[in-house]
C-alpha cells in the first residue's frame, strides 16, 4: 500500500495538536438531508393522508428494465429489503395505475408516489447499534460509524439508527435537547462511515454547534473516485440544491446555495483516483456531487454515478470521514481524531 500506510493509523483516536495549525476557517457542519414529499396520486383523503409522507419519484428510460423494488431503493437510497416491504404493505402507488409488487417493471415516464409513516407516530426508543465510542468526557462523545447505520430516525429508517444506539448506551442524552436528534450538531450520510462529535448536554451543544455554524471545526473525507483525475489539487466551486427533475438528488444549480470543496489527490488505484477531500462549506451531498460534476462520480455512488460500472462484489459507497478537529466546548483545547479506513474499503482499494 506504500504511502497510503500514513492514512491509515493502527487505531483510532485523539491527539492534541498546537491550536495554531489549524485556524478552522474551512469547514463546516453538513446539514440535514430532509426529504421532501413529492405529490399525492393515491386517492386518499386529507386526513388520511395527514398519517403519511409522500415521496414522489419518476421511472427514468435507464429504469424502465429495473424492478420496482429496485427503483425505490436506488432512489430514496434505502434497502431493497425495505422497499420490498413498503410495496407488499401498500404504501407505493403509481400513476398511471399498475398492480403494483415488488417484480414490477415500469415504463419510463411512469409516476411512483412512496409513504412513510409520520414521526407524530413513532416513539424514539433506545436500541442497541453497532458503532465505536473513540472519545468519551462529561461533555461530548466522538463516535466512528459504520456504513449502513443511518444517523436518526427519519422515513423510511425509524430503528437501528445512531441517535437510539447513543441512547442505549448514554441514557441521559433523553434528558435533554432534540427528542428527535438528542445529541446531534451534525451527520453522515447512511452509506457515509467515519467520525461525528456528540453533545452530552445542553451547553456542549451550543458551543460545538456555533464552532459548526463559525465553521471553526476540521473534516477531511477519503473518497475513491472514477476514472484518473489530471490534477494534484483542485478547489470546486459550485451552487448545489434540490435537483428539479429528481427530489431526491442534489445538483450544480444557479439558485443553489454556495458550496466549497478542496481535493487532494493522493494516489491512483487503476483507473479510479483516491482523494482527500476538505469541506469548506456543509451541503448535502457535497463531495459526492461536486465529484460527480467533474465527471468522477464516487465509486458505490448508484445515485450520482449510474452510469458506471456497478461492483457485484462492493454494495457501501467509498466515502470516509477519517479526521475530524475541533475545541473542546468546555476547555477550548483542540482535539483531533483519525479513524482507518474500514476494511472493505481497503479491499477494494486493493483490488483495482
Amino acid at each position: 500500500m506504500g504511502p497510503l500506510l500514513q492514512l491509515l493509523p493502527e487505531q483510532t483516536g485523539a491527539e492534541e495538536v498546537d491550536p495554531t495549525t489549524f485556524v478552522g476557517k474551512d469547514s463546516s457542519v453538513l446539514n440535514t438531508n430532509e426529504r421532501e414529499s413529492g405529490f399525492d396520486s393515491t386517492g386518499r383523503s386529507e386526513q388520511e393522508a395527514q398519517d403519511f409522507e409522500q415521496i414522489g419519484l419518476t421511472v427514468g428510460r435507464k429504469d424502465k428494465t429495473k424492478r420496482l423494488d429496485v427503483v425505490v431503493a436506488e432512489k430514496l437510497e434505502i434497502s431493497r429489503s425495505r422497499a420490498g416491504r413498503l410495496i407488499r404493505n401498500g404504501n407505493v402507488h403509481t400513476s398511471p395505475a399498475f398492480p403494483v409488487k415488488p417484480s414490477l417493471k415500469c415504463p419510463s415516464g411512469t409516476r411512483v408516489t412512496v409513504e412513510f409513516p409520520l414521526l407524530s407516530e413513532f416513539q424514539l426508543e433506545a436500541e442497541e447499534v453497532p458503532f465505536q465510542v473513540v472519545y468519551e468526557d462529561e461533555d461530548c462523545v466522538v463516535v466512528d460509524k459504520p456504513a449502513g447505520v443511518v444517523v436518526h430516525p427519519a422515513p423510511g429508517n425509524w430503528h437501528g439508527t445512531l441517535v437510539q444506539g447513543l441512547l442505549h448506551r448514554f441514557p441521559d442524552l433523553k434528558d435533554w435537547g432534540n427528542l428527535r436528534r438528542p445529541g446531534l450538531v451534525h451527520r453522515l450520510d447512511a452509506g457515509t462511515s467515519g467520525l461525528l462529535v456528540i453533545a452530552r448536554n445542553q451547553y456542549a451543544q451550543e458551543e460545538l454547534g456555533q464552532a459548526f455554524r463559525l465553521r471553526q471545526v476540521e473534516k477531511h473525507y477519503l473518497a475513491l473516485a472514477w476514472k484518473r483525475v489530471q490534477w494534484r489539487e483542485k478547489t470546486v466551486a459550485l451552487p448545489l440544491g434540490r435537483d428539479p427533475h429528481n427530489r431526491i438528488r442534489m445538483t450544480v444549480i444557479s439558485s443553489g446555495k454556495a458550496a466549497k470543496t478542496g481535493f487532494q489527490l493522493l494516489r491512483y488505484a487503476g483507473k479510479t483516483s483516491l482523494l482527500q477531500c476538505r469541506l469548506h462549506t456543509g451541503r448535502t451531498h457535497q463531495i459526492r456531487v461536486h465529484c460527480a460534476a467533474q465527471g468522477h462520480p464516487l465509486v458505490g455512488d448508484r445515485l450520482y454515478g449510474p452510469e458506471f460500472p456497478r461492483l457485484l462484489d462492493f454494495e457501501r459507497l467509498f466515502l470516509h470521514a477519517w479526521k475530524l478537529g475541533f475545541r473542546h466546548p468546555r476547555t477550548n483545547r483542540f482535539l483531533q481524531f483519525r479513524s482507518p479506513l474500514p476494511p472493505e474499503l481497503i479491499e477494494r482499494l486493493q483490488a483495482f
